[in-house]
């Protein structure tokens, strides 16, 4: 134990201190190194889930044990508690030993010993954690109401915005005047939004470590430690099925197309997003999933003119996205973004793709405009034409934008906070209803 002035009371007596004991696993780190080993473990071999369920089945300090032998864990991103650490520092500094017991995980304790350069000796306890904690905050690892405004942060529901897009259908074919359409829309929306979260936790769960040294994503409420990883994890699995409860009360395709939307994007999370191009276009597809599932929500059928041109325009953001996090992050010709599989030389590769296919999404516009379909849904469809110059100019101002170095988020929530975007979403609606 240290006194006020961070002495131990044997010196205080005059009588060298036995060296302070401190604990890796709460004392030292705050999050559980337990379950960021597990999920480093699955990000980076997904396949080999077997193999942690047989050591999990031998018990925690088995997979405690087998897990920090891996060499996967960074130490350097763990989440220090930094007023701790300084407190170490003094002690240290006054001459008294500081020994670290890592648990069943001394070779982890080694590790973290060497990054942070604090501690004479690392010992391992014989039956769990027995060493006496110096401070201990309960309220990182665990749920307690404190956390409940960083857990909502967590769960992002400012990306609820980009679920409206379930709407689409029913607005494109006119028919907002059914109420039983758009209340089964709204309980999709309600599904998706719950799906959603559940689907930006786990994200963040497995991004921990490219998001604590981004210079913004570290910040955010999990990468941070203000939302607890062991409240996350308990979290997706609820968000998720009661997601999956509302589809009950919805048609069976649209339930189909939610549990598509599910496990698509934990492939995503796992795997797909770090392979170079199909994690764009797989976040395409998810966008245009939402349209589908509003239409299988209202019973009715998607327009394939309406699938193909979202399908290109939502690829054209999605490479915006990227292209944005190469400039923002400043990333060397040579050198990857962290976490995915671009390099600063594709910035010039993703520029003409992203504008090419934004462009696409203008000519397929052209095409539903010279066909045969357009008479059903509109008394004036020469009108329609004035929504291309919108949409080209829309594309062009972003990709320009993003070339500047000025776009440093979601592109969606850049255009809502964008004033010349809501003037082209303002003209566009005027347009539309001119045409009808």
């Amino acid at each position: 134990e240290m006194n006020s002035r961070g002495v131990g009371s044997g010196a205080a007596a005059g009588l060298p201190d036995p060296p302070l004991r401190v604990c890796l696993h709460g004392d030292v780190v705050r999050s559980s190194i337990l379950l960021e080993s597990t999920l480093c473990y699955l990000r980076e071999m997904p396949a080999d889930v077997p193999r942690l369920l047989s050591w999990a089945f031998h018990g925690r300090r088995y997979l405690d044990r087998r897990l920090a032998e891996l060499p996967n864990l960074d130490v350097s991103l763990l989440l220090y508690d930094d007023d701790h650490l300084r407190k170490l520092s003094s002690v240290r500094d006054a001459g008294r030993g500081i020994v670290l017991d890592a648990g069943q995980t001394p070779e982890l304790g080694r590790r973290v010993a060497a990054h942070l350069g604090l501690f004479d000796e690392v010992t391992a306890a014989d039956k769990g954690i027995t060493a006496k904690r110096m401070v201990r905050d309960a309220k990182t690892t665990a749920w307690n109401r404190d956390h409940v405004p960083a857990l909502l942060r967590a769960m992002r529901p400012h990306h609820w915005l980009k679920n409206l897009l379930l709407f689409v259908p029913i607005l494109a074919a006119h028919e907002l005047d059914h109420p039983a359409a758009l209340f089964d829309v709204g309980l999709a929306f309600a599904a998706f939004c719950l799906c959603a979260s559940a689907v930006y936790l786990a994200n963040d769960l497995f991004d921990l470590a490219s998001d604590r040294i981004h210079p913004r994503k570290r910040l955010r409420p999990i990468a941070s430690g203000r939302a607890p990883v062991v409240a996350v994890v308990m979290l997706v699995p609820f968000l998720a099925l009661a997601s999956l409860a509302l589809t009950l009360a919805l048609p069976a395709a649209f339930g189909a197309m939610l549990a598509c939307y599910l496990l698509v994007n934990m492939a995503y999370t796992m795997r797909i997003k770090q392979i170079l191009g199909l994690d764009v276009i797989v976040l395409a597809l998810l966008y245009a999933l939402r349209i589908g599932a509003g239409a299988a929500a209202a019973a009715m059928t998607p327009s394939y003119w309406l699938l193909a041109f979202s399908m290109f325009l939502f690829l054209s953001l999605a490479l915006l996205k990227r292209f944005a996090e190469l400039r923002e992050l400043d990333v060397l010709e040579d050198s990857n973004l962290h976490g995915r599989d671009y390099r600063g030389s594709d910035v010039s590769a993703l520029l003409s793709l992203g504008g090419a296919s934004g462009y696409i999404s203008v000519l397929v516009l052209v095409l539903y405009i010279n066909g045969d379909a357009i008479t059903l849904l509109y008394g004036k469809p020469q009108f329609i034409w004035l929504l291309c110059p919108l949409l080209m100019f829309w594309i062009t101002r972003m990709w320009l934008i993003a070339q500047r170095g000025e776009l440093r988020e979601d592109p969606l929530f850049f255009a809502v906070c964008d004033k010349p975007s809501l003037m082209v979403a303002l003209a566009s609606l005027v347009t539309i209803l001119f045409a009808i």
